[in-house]
């Protein structure tokens, strides 16, 4: 990534891993502070920043291999279904919460 004459990207290393990116703004030459906001907050929502500090706000456990393959099993029948219905032309909201009631009975999820 280029960088850029007003524009510096930091990118700060803890025991190898990547952790944080800093994205740090210099105002140019005969530019609005309204700009220099809109400009910062589209490089921010550019880099991904929010989504990846929204992520780790709360701590995740680890889901073992059994719930990972159950839960693909669930999200790949629940997409048949689907289908079948809008196909049978039987789709409508009270079907699929049937549907779902259905299958989180036969996948214990």
């Amino acid at each position: 990534m280029p960088v850029d004459k007003y524009e510096r990207y930091e990118i700060y290393q803890n025991y190898g891993r990547e952790v944080d990116t800093m994205i740090k703004m210099v105002k140019k030459e005969r530019e609005s502070d309204e700009s220099l906001i809109r400009r910062f907050t589209r490089k921010v929502q550019q880099s991904g920043v929010l989504k990846q500090v929204r992520s780790k706000r709360f701590y995740k456990k680890a889901a073992n291999k059994e719930t990972l393959r159950s839960n693909a099993i669930y999200r790949a029948t629940m997409h048949k279904e689907v289908e079948r219905l809008k196909k049978m032309g039987h789709y409508s909201p009270d079907a699929v919460r049937e549907l779902r009631k259905r299958l989180k009975k036969e996948h214990v999820l």
